[in-house]
């Protein structure tokens, strides 16, 4: 008796790992496989596109870039926040925040950043449909040195 147990176990291991994971997300889950390798990704409902860009020129200004579009709703919320590393805390150097009416949004913006610290730009967006907050994402770059 407990070898059969042990056997369908196994094979329960084993059918369920095989399946890919769209299957076990299921249509419309959390995540979706991506086509570049079985990388699982996060899948929205509304967002369209989440694009982030941050780079510090030679000169210490820094760009903080982000651009939302998302489907059937009314607004969205962006928030940039550029951050230092110092002390072994991050902390908030300057914050941006717009907000859009309609399925699109950008925000762009530029500021000088002092030499030798690390920074790094965190961001998220907001979607809204009917003044109800219906999606949200976050972004964390990679660090620059300065």
């Amino acid at each position: 008796m407990k070898r059969r147990g042990i056997t369908a176990v196994l094979l329960a291991v084993l059918l369920v790992g095989s399946l890919p994971a769209g299957v076990l997300a299921g249509e419309g889950g959390s995540w979706a496989q991506a086509s570049n390798g079985g990388i699982i990704q996060p899948y929205w409902t509304y967002l369209q596109k989440y694009s982030n860009d941050f780079y510090i020129e030679p000169n210490g200004k820094a760009l903080v870039e982000v651009i939302a579009s998302a489907r059937n709703c009314d607004e969205i919320r962006i928030e940039a926040d550029l951050q230092q590393y110092a002390g072994g805390n991050w902390t908030s150097v300057k914050k941006w925040s717009k907000t859009s009416a309609g399925t699109s949004g950008g925000l762009s913006e530029t500021w000088y950043v002092m030499s030798g610290y690390s920074y790094r730009m965190a961001s998220s967006v907001k979607v809204y449909r009917s003044g109800v907050l219906v999606e949200q994402a976050s972004y964390v770059s990679p660090t620059r040195l300065y």
